[in-house]
């Protein structure tokens, strides 16, 4: 059985997450995102799936949950 608290919009091959680049030039995960199919649109990471959830890869993920210094070297 699948994990209903997993078919969120952040654990999508979809999801693209957004960044800030804070005073001191790191960059900040940000609550939203967008979803790239089948076209683009703005999602929250936390929000239910829709319909063309993909679970996303473990490679694909590496963004998502923690917050990275910059997001050019992921």
């Amino acid at each position: 059985m699948i994990d209903v608290k997993k078919l969120i919009c952040q654990n999508c091959k979809h999801f693209r997450v957004h960044y800030v680049k804070d005073p001191a030039g790191n960059y900040r995960r940000v609550r939203g995102g967008h979803c790239v199919y089948p076209r683009l649109k703005l999602r929250y990471g936390e929000k239910p799936a829709c319909a063309h959830f993909r679970p996303a890869k473990p490679e694909e993920q590496t963004c998502m949950g923690r917050p990275h210094e910059n997001p050019r070297e992921m």
